[in-house]
């Protein structure tokens, strides 16, 4: 008798505790719709003050409009220009976001040295050596022409809970420093690691959002590039990698078009689709549609979608390209398994093939 009752006891606190645990859980669901509802509304009123994105006239070319033009303004092989990648996400977080934005600021950053070592824009000294009559002409090469712009997780426990307990970073010189070392060991791309003349790693300050699985910039991001760097942006190059999903919770300030000269878009993930499942409130896909198309026409020149299955944003901007291109250690795995292939014997034939023979 006096089991039962313990067992009634244990059962009434069990279901008092699950219905308090429920409660609490529907509340916290319910202040998290208010915020992003909130922050949404934000920037519904910062995107209505804004213009679809079109070229300035004021700037350094006469255009005739076409969007398709190569021009000095979007001319990346033209010797000078400084170019910013900004991601939202970084490594260690092995995610699309975080290593092919990576790899593009590398990349980028060979091409941009290479183009500018050929280029009197970029001459350091003349040296002339009077006893076989020669002069000699010695490049910067020491200029950094490309930055990646990637965030840095202010709170400890998100470090934690997104790189886990070994990769927590007490400083971001520790991540950057993992990043190169990334760079040069899995990339294979030595001299872009380099922190001298190789890429440059800036960081802007973000918090992780577990229940949406993605990182969003605490502040203006474009007012910390600013600061930490002297570089003239009017004449830059600006690359958003997801330009949705970087302006969704925009800071008030300045438009990314008021302050590059260019500004490409890469399209990455299907927020529609992500939306449909995830979000609520005004975070449902047709809000999000809207919301994303007028985000991308307000603050890039040029759209790039990686896939045809992503939705519309500007007809007259965009264009799908595989930009990411396949890396090396793709091609060699491939090889290697149609050779392995190739060596096994013929497989016996199936009793299919044996009946289609009779």
């Amino acid at each position: 008798r006096h089991g039962k009752r313990s067992r009634r006891k244990r059962e009434i606190v069990k279901n008092h505790t699950l219905r308090l645990t429920i409660k609490m859980n529907e509340k916290l669901e319910e202040a998290r719709r208010m915020f992003l509802d909130r922050m949404a509304a934000v920037s519904f009123n910062l995107i209505n003050c804004e213009q679809d994105a079109k070229m300035n006239s004021d700037s350094f070319f006469d255009s005739d409009g076409n969007d398709d033009d190569v021009t000095p303004q979007s001319d990346l092989r033209l010797p000078n220009r400084r170019i910013y990648v900004v991601t939202t996400a970084a490594l260690p977080w092995k995610t699309g976001t975080a290593v092919n934005p990576l790899l593009r600021a590398a990349y980028l950053s060979r091409r941009a040295k290479a183009v500018n070592e050929k280029s009197a824009a970029v001459v350091k000294e003349f040296s002339h050596d009077a006893n076989d009559n020669t002069t000699t002409v010695h490049y910067n090469t020491t200029q950094q022409w490309v930055t990646l712009f990637i965030p840095w997780l202010e709170l400890v426990e998100d470090r934690i809970e997104l790189y886990g307990s070994e990769n927590k970073f007490d400083t971001m010189q520790e991540q950057e420093s993992y990043i190169r070392d990334w760079l040069r060991k899995e990339a294979n791309m030595a001299e872009e690691a380099d922190p001298i003349d190789g890429l440059r790693i800036l960081f802007y300050p973000a918090r992780y959002h577990s229940g949406m699985n993605s990182i969003f910039a605490m502040g203006d991001i474009i007012c910390a590039l600013r600061n930490q760097t002297d570089n003239n942006l009017s004449d830059a190059v600006c690359i958003l990698e997801e330009p949705e999903h970087l302006n969704w919770y925009r800071a008030p300030g300045e438009g990314w078009t008021k302050v590059f000269n260019y500004v490409v878009g890469v399209v990455h993930t299907n927020y529609i689709e992500y939306a449909s499942t995830q979000f609520h409130g005004l975070w449902t896909a047709p809000a999000i549609q809207v919301m994303s198309s007028a985000m991308i026409r307000a603050y890039c020149h040029k759209v790039i979608k990686l896939s045809g299955v992503l939705q519309t944003y500007a007809p007259e901007k965009e264009v799908v390209e595989n930009v990411h291109g396949v890396r090396e250690d793709f091609i060699k795995e491939g090889r290697r398994r149609a050779t392995k292939s190739s060596e096994r014997p013929p497989s016996s034939p199936s009793l299919n093939d044996e009946a289609e023979g009779q």
